[in-house]
């Protein structure tokens, strides 16, 4: 779900905008599809913690459960090229702080 200042950038203009701007630099600068790359990081906690605070607001139904800040975290990069390439993943385990 997206926060609501983020969604207002997103008009019809706004990407038209966008692309045409990225296609006129692609061009220009003469970057083939083989590289752009598009990157994603995926994170998950090491060690589920039963420890935290709980965070409640009486205006919504939900509750947020934060946990210690150090807690260690594992990061799962992926990417794949315009030309449909996978290139291969890159896991990055984070220490604890302590």
């Amino acid at each position: 779900m997206l926060e609501r200042i983020r969604t207002r950038g997103f008009t019809k203009s706004a990407y038209e905008d966008f692309y045409n701007y990225l296609g006129f630099q692609l061009r220009f600068k003469g970057i083939l599809p083989r590289n752009i790359t598009n990157m994603d990081k995926y994170g998950i906690q090491e060690v589920e913690i039963t420890v935290g605070t709980v965070i409640n607001d009486s205006l919504t139904d939900r509750s947020l459960i934060t946990s210690l800040d150090s807690t260690p975290w594992v990061f799962v990069i992926k990417a794949i090229t315009a030309k449909g390439y996978r290139l291969t993943p890159v896991i990055v385990f984070t220490e604890t702080l302590l």
